[in-house]
Protein backbone atom coordinates (compact mmCIF):
# COMPACT_ATOMS: atom_id res chain seq x y z
CA UNK A 1 0.00 0.00 0.00
CA UNK A 2 0.92 3.39 -0.93
CA UNK A 3 1.31 6.17 1.69
CA UNK A 4 -1.01 8.89 0.76
CA UNK A 5 -0.08 12.30 1.50
CA UNK A 6 -3.43 14.26 2.60
CA UNK A 7 -3.29 18.21 2.21
CA UNK A 8 -5.97 19.46 4.80
CA UNK A 9 -7.57 22.44 3.87
CA UNK A 10 -9.22 24.45 6.77
CA UNK A 11 -12.38 26.55 6.04
CA UNK A 12 -14.01 28.97 8.20
CA UNK A 13 -17.76 29.34 7.61
CA UNK A 14 -19.90 31.84 9.06
CA UNK A 15 -22.56 30.67 11.47
CA UNK A 16 -23.53 33.62 12.98
CA UNK A 17 -21.01 34.05 15.26
CA UNK A 18 -17.33 35.49 15.53
CA UNK A 19 -15.75 32.12 16.23
CA UNK A 20 -17.74 30.29 13.67
CA UNK A 21 -17.13 26.23 12.23
CA UNK A 22 -14.03 24.86 11.81
CA UNK A 23 -14.36 22.19 8.57
CA UNK A 24 -11.43 19.55 8.01
CA UNK A 25 -12.01 17.34 5.25
CA UNK A 26 -10.06 14.19 3.79
CA UNK A 27 -10.94 11.60 0.63
CA UNK A 28 -13.29 9.52 2.42
CA UNK A 29 -11.28 6.53 0.42
CA UNK A 30 -8.33 7.29 2.40
CA UNK A 31 -9.66 8.33 5.34
CA UNK A 32 -11.64 6.56 7.90
CA UNK A 33 -13.52 9.10 9.94
CA UNK A 34 -14.75 7.13 12.92
CA UNK A 35 -11.17 5.53 13.30
CA UNK A 36 -9.38 8.72 12.84
CA UNK A 37 -11.82 10.50 16.03
CA UNK A 38 -11.21 7.20 18.12
CA UNK A 39 -7.36 7.77 18.21
CA UNK A 40 -7.61 11.24 18.32
CA UNK A 41 -9.58 10.59 21.17
CA UNK A 42 -7.27 8.09 22.47
CA UNK A 43 -4.42 11.12 22.47
CA UNK A 44 -6.49 13.20 24.92
CA UNK A 45 -7.84 15.21 22.10
CA UNK A 46 -11.53 16.74 23.33
CA UNK A 47 -12.99 18.81 21.00
CA UNK A 48 -15.14 15.84 19.28
CA UNK A 49 -16.15 16.73 16.31
CA UNK A 50 -19.36 15.49 13.79
CA UNK A 51 -18.15 13.20 11.07
CA UNK A 52 -20.29 13.86 7.87
CA UNK A 53 -19.51 11.96 4.75
CA UNK A 54 -20.46 14.30 1.51
CA UNK A 55 -19.95 12.84 -1.86
CA UNK A 56 -15.65 11.57 -2.02
CA UNK A 57 -14.98 13.54 1.19
CA UNK A 58 -15.46 12.63 5.09
CA UNK A 59 -15.65 16.00 7.13
CA UNK A 60 -15.08 16.45 10.44
CA UNK A 61 -16.62 19.46 11.72
CA UNK A 62 -15.73 21.25 14.65
CA UNK A 63 -18.13 24.07 16.27
CA UNK A 64 -15.26 25.35 18.78
CA UNK A 65 -12.39 27.01 17.63
CA UNK A 66 -8.74 24.71 18.63
CA UNK A 67 -5.55 24.68 18.79
CA UNK A 68 -4.13 24.09 15.37
CA UNK A 69 -0.94 23.03 16.39
CA UNK A 70 -1.40 20.64 18.24
CA UNK A 71 -4.06 19.35 16.44
CA UNK A 72 -1.93 19.29 13.25
CA UNK A 73 0.37 16.82 15.64
CA UNK A 74 -1.88 14.82 16.65
CA UNK A 75 -3.45 14.12 12.91
CA UNK A 76 -0.19 13.32 11.44
CA UNK A 77 0.32 10.82 14.45
CA UNK A 78 -2.86 9.48 14.28
CA UNK A 79 -2.78 8.76 9.97
CA UNK A 80 0.78 7.72 10.54
CA UNK A 81 -0.80 4.79 12.80
CA UNK A 82 -4.14 4.34 11.00
CA UNK A 83 -1.75 3.55 7.62
CA UNK A 84 1.15 1.16 9.24
CA UNK A 85 -1.95 -0.71 10.84
CA UNK A 86 -3.49 -0.73 7.03
CA UNK A 87 -0.47 -1.36 5.57
CA UNK A 88 0.50 -4.32 8.27
CA UNK A 89 -3.50 -5.77 7.33
CA UNK A 90 -2.52 -5.68 3.75
CA UNK A 91 0.97 -7.19 3.97
CA UNK A 92 -0.19 -9.55 6.86
CA UNK A 93 -3.73 -9.85 6.71
CA UNK A 94 -4.97 -13.24 5.30
CA UNK A 95 -1.96 -14.78 7.70
CA UNK A 96 -3.28 -12.41 11.22
CA UNK A 97 -7.43 -13.59 10.17
CA UNK A 98 -6.53 -16.92 9.67
CA UNK A 99 -4.74 -17.40 13.30
CA UNK A 100 -8.03 -15.88 14.89
CA UNK A 101 -10.40 -18.48 12.78
CA UNK A 102 -13.12 -19.21 15.26
CA UNK A 103 -13.95 -22.63 15.08
CA UNK A 104 -17.66 -23.79 14.96
CA UNK A 105 -16.75 -25.99 18.23
CA UNK A 106 -16.02 -22.70 19.24
CA UNK A 107 -19.06 -20.60 18.88
CA UNK A 108 -21.27 -20.32 21.79
CA UNK A 109 -25.18 -21.11 21.11
CA UNK A 110 -27.55 -18.56 20.04
CA UNK A 111 -30.52 -17.24 22.83
CA UNK A 112 -28.43 -19.06 25.57
CA UNK A 113 -29.47 -22.18 22.99
CA UNK A 114 -33.32 -21.64 24.02
CA UNK A 115 -35.55 -22.35 20.97
CA UNK A 116 -38.10 -20.38 19.86
CA UNK A 117 -40.55 -23.44 20.12
CA UNK A 118 -39.40 -24.04 24.17
CA UNK A 119 -39.33 -20.39 24.92
CA UNK A 120 -42.56 -20.59 26.88
CA UNK A 121 -41.85 -23.88 28.33
CA UNK A 122 -38.78 -21.97 29.16
CA UNK A 123 -40.18 -18.91 30.37
CA UNK A 124 -42.77 -21.29 32.72
CA UNK A 125 -40.03 -22.91 34.09
CA UNK A 126 -39.00 -19.32 35.79
CA UNK A 127 -41.68 -20.00 38.11
CA UNK A 128 -39.62 -21.61 41.07
CA UNK A 129 -36.69 -18.94 40.96
CA UNK A 130 -37.43 -16.88 44.39
CA UNK A 131 -38.39 -13.09 44.13
CA UNK A 132 -35.49 -10.48 43.54
CA UNK A 133 -35.44 -8.74 46.43
CA UNK A 134 -34.20 -12.64 48.52
CA UNK A 135 -31.36 -12.95 45.64
CA UNK A 136 -28.65 -14.71 47.26
CA UNK A 137 -25.89 -14.34 44.40
CA UNK A 138 -23.35 -17.72 43.64
CA UNK A 139 -19.92 -16.43 44.20
CA UNK A 140 -17.67 -16.72 40.62
CA UNK A 141 -14.61 -19.09 41.94
CA UNK A 142 -12.20 -18.47 38.95
CA UNK A 143 -9.04 -20.06 41.25
CA UNK A 144 -11.23 -23.47 40.81
CA UNK A 145 -9.68 -23.21 37.31
CA UNK A 146 -6.42 -24.29 36.98
CA UNK A 147 -5.31 -22.12 33.82
CA UNK A 148 -2.23 -24.02 32.83
CA UNK A 149 -1.53 -27.91 32.59
CA UNK A 150 1.60 -29.74 31.80
CA UNK A 151 1.17 -29.90 28.11
CA UNK A 152 -1.01 -26.71 27.71
CA UNK A 153 -3.71 -24.58 29.26
CA UNK A 154 -7.10 -25.47 30.35
CA UNK A 155 -8.70 -24.44 26.59
CA UNK A 156 -6.37 -26.84 25.04
CA UNK A 157 -2.80 -29.81 24.72
CA UNK A 158 -2.34 -28.57 21.11
CA UNK A 159 -0.54 -24.81 21.91
CA UNK A 160 2.15 -23.45 20.54
CA UNK A 161 4.45 -20.92 22.78
CA UNK A 162 4.01 -17.42 21.21
CA UNK A 163 6.31 -14.34 22.08
CA UNK A 164 4.37 -11.82 24.34
CA UNK A 165 3.96 -8.96 21.99
CA UNK A 166 2.59 -11.03 19.06
CA UNK A 167 0.24 -12.61 21.56
CA UNK A 168 -0.34 -8.48 22.63
CA UNK A 169 -1.30 -8.13 18.82
CA UNK A 170 -3.72 -10.75 18.54
CA UNK A 171 -5.55 -9.72 21.42
CA UNK A 172 -5.49 -6.47 20.18
CA UNK A 173 -7.24 -7.41 16.76
CA UNK A 174 -9.44 -9.32 18.75
CA UNK A 175 -11.12 -6.49 20.68
CA UNK A 176 -10.86 -4.06 17.83
CA UNK A 177 -12.45 -5.84 15.49
CA UNK A 178 -15.48 -7.22 17.53
CA UNK A 179 -15.49 -3.45 19.26
CA UNK A 180 -15.96 -2.58 14.97
CA UNK A 181 -18.34 -5.12 14.10
CA UNK A 182 -21.37 -3.56 13.15
CA UNK A 183 -23.42 -6.68 11.96
CA UNK A 184 -26.33 -5.43 14.08
CA UNK A 185 -25.20 -1.72 14.07
CA UNK A 186 -26.42 1.44 12.32
CA UNK A 187 -24.56 4.37 10.50
CA UNK A 188 -26.63 7.10 9.64
CA UNK A 189 -26.25 9.67 6.94
CA UNK A 190 -24.07 12.34 9.13
CA UNK A 191 -21.56 9.27 10.33
CA UNK A 192 -23.28 9.08 13.46
CA UNK A 193 -22.53 5.25 14.82
CA UNK A 194 -24.70 3.14 16.75
CA UNK A 195 -23.53 -0.19 17.47
CA UNK A 196 -25.09 -3.30 19.15
CA UNK A 197 -24.32 -6.65 19.12
CA UNK A 198 -23.36 -9.62 21.59
CA UNK A 199 -19.58 -8.15 21.83
CA UNK A 200 -18.73 -9.77 24.74
CA UNK A 201 -19.55 -13.05 23.44
CA UNK A 202 -18.15 -12.41 19.81
CA UNK A 203 -15.27 -11.04 22.01
CA UNK A 204 -15.18 -14.70 23.61
CA UNK A 205 -14.92 -16.80 20.49
CA UNK A 206 -11.89 -14.97 19.23
CA UNK A 207 -9.64 -14.81 22.56
CA UNK A 208 -10.76 -19.07 23.29
CA UNK A 209 -9.70 -19.37 19.37
CA UNK A 210 -6.06 -17.76 20.10
CA UNK A 211 -5.19 -18.96 23.40
CA UNK A 212 -6.20 -22.36 22.15
CA UNK A 213 -3.70 -22.29 19.61
CA UNK A 214 -0.67 -20.52 21.63
CA UNK A 215 0.59 -19.91 25.06
CA UNK A 216 2.75 -17.56 26.73
CA UNK A 217 6.33 -18.74 28.49
CA UNK A 218 5.60 -18.03 32.19
CA UNK A 219 7.07 -14.19 33.47
CA UNK A 220 6.15 -11.72 36.23
CA UNK A 221 6.21 -8.80 33.98
CA UNK A 222 6.80 -8.17 30.09
CA UNK A 223 7.37 -4.67 28.89
CA UNK A 224 5.52 -3.73 25.57
CA UNK A 225 6.76 -1.11 23.40
CA UNK A 226 4.62 1.60 21.70
CA UNK A 227 3.50 0.50 18.03
CA UNK A 228 0.26 0.40 15.96
CA UNK A 229 -2.29 1.14 18.77
CA UNK A 230 -0.44 0.53 21.25
CA UNK A 231 0.43 3.39 23.32
CA UNK A 232 3.90 5.48 22.26
CA UNK A 233 5.44 5.48 25.19
CA UNK A 234 4.29 1.65 25.79
CA UNK A 235 3.46 -0.17 28.73
CA UNK A 236 4.08 -3.20 31.32
CA UNK A 237 1.88 -6.32 31.02
CA UNK A 238 1.46 -8.95 34.33
CA UNK A 239 1.25 -12.75 34.48
CA UNK A 240 -1.62 -12.01 37.03
CA UNK A 241 -3.88 -10.41 34.00
CA UNK A 242 -2.61 -13.17 31.59
CA UNK A 243 -3.85 -16.12 33.98
CA UNK A 244 -7.17 -14.16 35.04
CA UNK A 245 -8.02 -14.57 30.98
CA UNK A 246 -7.46 -18.04 31.06
CA UNK A 247 -9.39 -18.65 34.04
CA UNK A 248 -12.31 -16.36 32.55
CA UNK A 249 -12.21 -17.77 29.32
CA UNK A 250 -12.38 -21.66 30.70
CA UNK A 251 -15.00 -20.77 33.25
CA UNK A 252 -16.75 -19.49 30.63
CA UNK A 253 -16.63 -22.23 28.19
CA UNK A 254 -17.73 -24.36 31.80
CA UNK A 255 -20.49 -22.47 32.83
CA UNK A 256 -21.05 -19.46 30.65
CA UNK A 257 -19.77 -17.11 33.71
CA UNK A 258 -16.98 -14.73 33.65
CA UNK A 259 -17.21 -12.55 31.32
CA UNK A 260 -16.55 -9.24 33.54
CA UNK A 261 -13.19 -11.15 34.54
CA UNK A 262 -12.77 -11.98 30.87
CA UNK A 263 -13.12 -7.93 29.66
CA UNK A 264 -11.10 -6.28 32.35
CA UNK A 265 -8.17 -8.69 31.91
CA UNK A 266 -7.59 -8.26 28.26
CA UNK A 267 -8.30 -4.46 28.98
CA UNK A 268 -5.37 -4.47 30.79
CA UNK A 269 -3.15 -6.96 28.81
CA UNK A 270 -3.93 -4.39 25.39
CA UNK A 271 -3.93 -1.32 27.60
CA UNK A 272 -7.39 -0.09 26.89
CA UNK A 273 -7.45 3.48 26.37
CA UNK A 274 -10.76 3.72 28.94
CA UNK A 275 -8.23 2.27 31.82
CA UNK A 276 -7.05 5.75 32.54
CA UNK A 277 -11.08 7.06 33.24
CA UNK A 278 -12.32 7.20 37.08
CA UNK A 279 -15.06 5.71 36.11
CA UNK A 280 -13.54 2.73 35.14
CA UNK A 281 -14.07 0.05 37.15
CA UNK A 282 -10.32 -1.18 37.28
CA UNK A 283 -9.97 2.07 39.69
CA UNK A 284 -12.10 1.18 42.35
CA UNK A 285 -12.79 -1.77 44.63
CA UNK A 286 -16.31 -3.29 44.70
CA UNK A 287 -18.95 -3.29 46.80
CA UNK A 288 -20.24 -6.44 48.14
CA UNK A 289 -23.41 -8.05 47.42
CA UNK A 290 -25.87 -8.22 50.80
CA UNK A 291 -29.43 -9.54 50.34
CA UNK A 292 -30.98 -6.62 51.91
CA UNK A 293 -34.51 -7.03 51.34
CA UNK A 294 -36.43 -4.00 51.00
CA UNK A 295 -34.22 -2.50 53.62
CA UNK A 296 -32.07 0.21 52.96
CA UNK A 297 -28.34 0.11 54.91
CA UNK A 298 -25.59 1.92 55.07
CA UNK A 299 -22.60 0.17 53.61
CA UNK A 300 -18.85 -0.45 54.72
CA UNK A 301 -16.99 1.57 51.97
CA UNK A 302 -14.77 -0.84 50.30
CA UNK A 303 -12.49 1.85 48.36
CA UNK A 304 -11.55 5.41 49.36
CA UNK A 305 -14.07 8.22 47.91
CA UNK A 306 -16.57 5.39 48.05
CA UNK A 307 -18.05 7.07 51.83
CA UNK A 308 -20.30 9.68 49.75
CA UNK A 309 -22.40 6.12 49.25
CA UNK A 310 -24.67 6.08 52.31
CA UNK A 311 -27.55 4.53 51.66
CA UNK A 312 -27.27 0.82 50.29
CA UNK A 313 -29.72 -1.83 49.16
CA UNK A 314 -29.90 -4.96 46.41
CA UNK A 315 -32.56 -6.58 44.51
CA UNK A 316 -32.29 -8.89 41.70
CA UNK A 317 -28.44 -9.18 41.37
CA UNK A 318 -27.87 -5.25 41.03
CA UNK A 319 -26.79 -3.19 44.26
CA UNK A 320 -28.01 0.16 44.51
CA UNK A 321 -25.61 2.59 46.24
CA UNK A 322 -27.37 6.28 46.83
CA UNK A 323 -25.12 9.27 48.19
CA UNK A 324 -26.74 11.41 50.97
CA UNK A 325 -29.17 14.02 48.92
CA UNK A 326 -31.23 10.77 47.61
CA UNK A 327 -34.02 10.09 49.71
CA UNK A 328 -35.03 7.17 51.13
CA UNK A 329 -38.44 7.20 49.03
CA UNK A 330 -36.43 7.78 46.03
CA UNK A 331 -33.93 4.89 46.84
CA UNK A 332 -37.07 2.57 47.76
CA UNK A 333 -38.51 3.68 44.59
CA UNK A 334 -35.72 2.23 42.37
CA UNK A 335 -35.91 -0.77 44.56
CA UNK A 336 -38.88 -1.08 43.19
CA UNK A 337 -38.57 -0.14 39.83
CA UNK A 338 -35.61 -2.81 39.35
CA UNK A 339 -37.43 -5.87 40.81
CA UNK A 340 -40.52 -5.30 38.86
CA UNK A 341 -38.82 -5.06 35.61
CA UNK A 342 -36.15 -8.04 36.23
CA UNK A 343 -39.41 -10.16 37.61
CA UNK A 344 -40.43 -12.08 34.53
CA UNK A 345 -36.37 -13.32 34.12
CA UNK A 346 -35.20 -14.08 37.25
CA UNK A 347 -32.56 -16.21 35.06
CA UNK A 348 -31.19 -12.78 34.30
CA UNK A 349 -30.36 -11.95 38.18
CA UNK A 350 -27.05 -13.89 38.15
CA UNK A 351 -26.16 -12.53 35.51
CA UNK A 352 -26.45 -8.97 36.46
CA UNK A 353 -24.50 -10.13 39.88
CA UNK A 354 -21.64 -11.58 38.04
CA UNK A 355 -21.23 -8.72 35.69
CA UNK A 356 -21.48 -6.29 39.27
CA UNK A 357 -24.76 -4.02 38.03
CA UNK A 358 -24.45 -1.28 39.57
CA UNK A 359 -27.37 1.55 39.69
CA UNK A 360 -25.82 5.02 41.26
CA UNK A 361 -28.74 7.57 42.39
CA UNK A 362 -27.84 11.23 42.60
CA UNK A 363 -29.91 14.32 43.13
CA UNK A 364 -28.66 17.25 41.61
CA UNK A 365 -27.56 17.17 38.33
CA UNK A 366 -25.37 18.88 35.70
CA UNK A 367 -21.74 18.71 37.62
CA UNK A 368 -23.44 19.05 41.36
CA UNK A 369 -24.32 14.89 40.83
CA UNK A 370 -21.63 13.86 43.61
CA UNK A 371 -20.53 10.41 42.53
CA UNK A 372 -16.86 10.30 43.32
CA UNK A 373 -16.78 8.05 40.05
CA UNK A 374 -17.74 10.67 37.85
CA UNK A 375 -16.17 14.10 39.02
CA UNK A 376 -15.86 15.97 37.00
CA UNK A 377 -18.45 14.72 34.48
CA UNK A 378 -21.66 16.49 33.73
CA UNK A 379 -24.46 13.90 34.01
CA UNK A 380 -28.15 15.15 33.79
CA UNK A 381 -30.63 12.33 33.71
CA UNK A 382 -27.81 9.29 33.45
CA UNK A 383 -26.61 6.74 31.46
CA UNK A 384 -25.37 3.10 31.44
CA UNK A 385 -21.66 1.96 31.49
CA UNK A 386 -21.95 -1.39 30.57
CA UNK A 387 -19.46 -4.13 31.94
CA UNK A 388 -16.73 -1.54 33.02
CA UNK A 389 -18.90 1.92 33.92
CA UNK A 390 -22.23 0.64 36.01
CA UNK A 391 -25.09 3.32 35.64
CA UNK A 392 -26.09 6.31 36.91
CA UNK A 393 -29.43 8.21 37.52
CA UNK A 394 -30.85 11.28 38.71
CA UNK A 395 -33.11 9.56 41.61
CA UNK A 396 -34.80 13.01 41.36
CA UNK A 397 -36.33 12.24 38.07
CA UNK A 398 -37.74 9.34 39.32
CA UNK A 399 -42.15 9.69 40.26
CA UNK A 400 -43.35 8.54 43.60
CA UNK A 401 -45.58 9.60 45.92
CA UNK A 402 -44.18 12.84 47.35
CA UNK A 403 -42.36 13.48 44.16
CA UNK A 404 -44.58 13.76 41.41
CA UNK A 405 -42.33 14.33 38.37
CA UNK A 406 -44.12 13.64 34.70
CA UNK A 407 -41.63 12.58 32.53
CA UNK A 408 -38.81 9.45 32.00
CA UNK A 409 -37.50 7.33 34.62
CA UNK A 410 -33.92 6.98 34.50
CA UNK A 411 -33.76 4.29 36.80
CA UNK A 412 -36.26 2.01 34.64
CA UNK A 413 -34.62 3.55 30.99
CA UNK A 414 -30.65 2.85 32.36
CA UNK A 415 -31.50 -0.46 33.66
CA UNK A 416 -32.74 -1.57 30.25
CA UNK A 417 -29.72 -0.38 28.34
CA UNK A 418 -27.68 -1.96 30.69
CA UNK A 419 -29.51 -5.36 30.31
CA UNK A 420 -29.35 -4.98 26.60
CA UNK A 421 -25.31 -4.10 27.00
CA UNK A 422 -24.83 -7.05 29.93
CA UNK A 423 -26.70 -9.95 29.66
CA UNK A 424 -27.99 -10.01 26.14
CA UNK A 425 -24.28 -10.14 25.56
CA UNK A 426 -23.71 -13.05 27.79
CA UNK A 427 -26.82 -14.89 26.48
CA UNK A 428 -25.91 -14.29 23.16
CA UNK A 429 -29.22 -12.83 22.33
CA UNK A 430 -29.41 -12.84 18.74
CA UNK A 431 -33.13 -12.92 18.18
CA UNK A 432 -33.27 -9.64 20.22
CA UNK A 433 -30.02 -8.07 18.14
CA UNK A 434 -31.45 -8.86 14.53
CA UNK A 435 -34.69 -7.29 15.35
CA UNK A 436 -34.51 -4.09 17.42
CA UNK A 437 -33.20 -2.06 15.32
CA UNK A 438 -35.59 -2.77 12.19
CA UNK A 439 -38.77 -2.46 14.82
CA UNK A 440 -37.21 1.11 15.35
CA UNK A 441 -37.06 2.12 11.98
CA UNK A 442 -40.23 0.99 10.98
CA UNK A 443 -41.44 3.26 14.05
CA UNK A 444 -39.80 5.87 12.91
CA UNK A 445 -40.63 5.86 9.02
CA UNK A 446 -44.65 5.02 10.59
CA UNK A 447 -44.06 8.38 12.79
CA UNK A 448 -45.26 6.32 15.43
CA UNK A 449 -42.16 6.77 17.60
CA UNK A 450 -41.44 10.27 18.74
CA UNK A 451 -38.09 11.80 18.45
CA UNK A 452 -38.75 14.91 19.40
CA UNK A 453 -36.47 15.24 22.67
CA UNK A 454 -33.00 15.66 23.69
CA UNK A 455 -30.05 13.62 24.39
CA UNK A 456 -27.16 14.29 26.66
CA UNK A 457 -24.40 13.73 23.71
CA UNK A 458 -20.84 13.91 23.45
CA UNK A 459 -19.72 17.65 22.37
CA UNK A 460 -20.02 17.74 18.80
CA UNK A 461 -21.96 14.64 18.04
CA UNK A 462 -25.17 15.63 16.19
CA UNK A 463 -28.34 14.30 17.08
CA UNK A 464 -29.76 12.09 14.28
CA UNK A 465 -31.50 8.40 13.60
CA UNK A 466 -28.74 6.59 14.84
CA UNK A 467 -29.08 8.13 18.33
CA UNK A 468 -33.11 8.05 17.99
CA UNK A 469 -32.56 4.12 16.92
CA UNK A 470 -30.24 3.70 19.68
CA UNK A 471 -32.79 4.67 22.44
CA UNK A 472 -35.67 3.13 20.95
CA UNK A 473 -35.72 0.01 23.05
CA UNK A 474 -34.82 1.43 26.25
CA UNK A 475 -37.47 4.51 25.54
CA UNK A 476 -40.23 2.25 24.72
CA UNK A 477 -39.83 0.51 27.66
CA UNK A 478 -39.45 3.03 30.01
CA UNK A 479 -42.64 4.38 28.98
CA UNK A 480 -44.97 0.90 29.59
CA UNK A 481 -43.24 0.25 32.34
CA UNK A 482 -44.63 4.09 33.78
CA UNK A 483 -47.84 3.15 31.78
CA UNK A 484 -49.17 6.79 32.51
CA UNK A 485 -50.56 9.07 29.59
CA UNK A 486 -48.34 12.05 28.52
CA UNK A 487 -45.15 10.99 30.44
CA UNK A 488 -43.45 10.23 27.10
CA UNK A 489 -44.15 11.83 23.84
CA UNK A 490 -44.69 8.03 22.28
CA UNK A 491 -45.10 4.33 23.77
CA UNK A 492 -46.62 5.90 26.61
CA UNK A 493 -49.46 3.39 27.38
CA UNK A 494 -49.03 -0.37 27.53
CA UNK A 495 -52.40 -0.91 25.85
CA UNK A 496 -50.96 1.64 22.93
CA UNK A 497 -48.02 0.17 22.12
CA UNK A 498 -49.50 -3.34 22.05
CA UNK A 499 -51.89 -1.96 19.34
CA UNK A 500 -49.90 0.31 17.31
CA UNK A 501 -46.39 -1.55 18.05
CA UNK A 502 -46.85 -5.19 18.25
CA UNK A 503 -44.12 -5.85 17.25
CA UNK A 504 -41.96 -4.37 19.78
CA UNK A 505 -44.72 -5.27 22.33
CA UNK A 506 -43.73 -8.75 21.51
CA UNK A 507 -40.10 -8.79 21.85
CA UNK A 508 -40.25 -6.83 25.08
CA UNK A 509 -43.01 -9.51 26.18
CA UNK A 510 -39.89 -12.02 26.35
CA UNK A 511 -38.20 -10.02 28.80
CA UNK A 512 -39.88 -7.50 31.01
CA UNK A 513 -43.70 -8.15 32.84
CA UNK A 514 -45.89 -6.34 31.04
CA UNK A 515 -49.13 -5.76 32.92
CA UNK A 516 -49.64 -2.74 34.80
CA UNK A 517 -48.32 -2.03 38.31
CA UNK A 518 -48.57 0.33 41.01
CA UNK A 519 -46.26 3.36 39.60
CA UNK A 520 -46.58 6.45 41.36
CA UNK A 521 -50.15 5.73 42.79
CA UNK A 522 -50.81 9.56 42.99
CA UNK A 523 -50.82 9.93 39.15
CA UNK A 524 -54.28 8.33 38.33
CA UNK A 525 -54.02 7.95 34.47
Amino acid sequence: MKKVLILLTIFLISCGSEEGTYDLHHPAEEVNGVSLVDCLVSKGWENIPTIELRGERVHLIFDEPFDVERYDVLQEECLQELHDVASQSEEEGTEAVEEIVVLETQKKEENSGISEEDFDEYIAGLEDYGAGGSFVPIPLKLDDFKPLTESGNCLSDDVTVIEPREYIYLLIEAYWSTREDMTYGYVSENGNVTRNGPFATWNYEKLVAINSQYILEEFDEFFIEGGPRIPEEGYTIYWNDYETLLKSLCSIKKDNRGYLEMIMSTQELISWGQLKYSWHLSNWERFDYITTGRNIIKPVAPHPGLEVYTKYIATSGVIITAVDDVPDEAVLQAYDSITRMLSKRPDFHQILYDGYARMMLFWGDGFNHGLPEWEGEEIQGGFAGGFTGGSTANAAWQCYPGNIDRGGDPVIHELVHQINHQVFEVTNEVYFYERIFNYAMDAIEKGIYSTDYEQQLEEGVVQDMAQFIGEYWATTNEGMAMNKAGFKNSHDKIDWVKENDPNMFALAERYFPTEPWDYCSEVEY
